[in-house]
């Protein structure tokens, strides 16, 4: 089976450690797999909703098209409203999502530590 059939039939993708994580930025360079157990990676998952889609997940909570993570509730609770705000199309969208919020929340965090010093 080649790379690409393969990717077809992928259904969840590592994306790594979140950008803050235990209060400490998360320097680009760090391997994450030497970072923190893989429960606390970020994962991009394809939900088959209907219509299926995909959700940028953090242990229990969804990341938002608002930019807040919200609890995901189980599959019958979920509303239309909770999957068009939590969901993306393809992973190539959500993992284009994933970093101009990453880049957004790092500037933030060091916009903060900056304010406190």
């Amino acid at each position: 089976m080649t790379d690409e059939e393969l990717l077809k039939r992928a259904i969840e993708f590592d994306a790594g450690p979140p950008v803050v994580f235990n209060g400490f930025l998360v320097p680009d360079e760090v391997n994450p797999s030497t970072l923190s157990p893989l429960s606390d990676h970020i994962r991009v998952v394809k939900r088959r909703d209907n219509p299926p889609g995909w959700a940028i997940l953090l242990r229990s909570y969804c990341l938002s098209k608002w930019e807040e993570w919200v609890i995901e509730p189980q599959p019958t609770n979920r509303a239309e409203q909770f999957r068009e705000a939590t969901r993306w199309p393809t992973p190539q969208a959500a993992f284009e999502f994933l970093e101009r919020w990453r880049k957004i929340e790092r500037e933030q965090f060091l916009e903060e530590r900056e304010g406190k010093e």
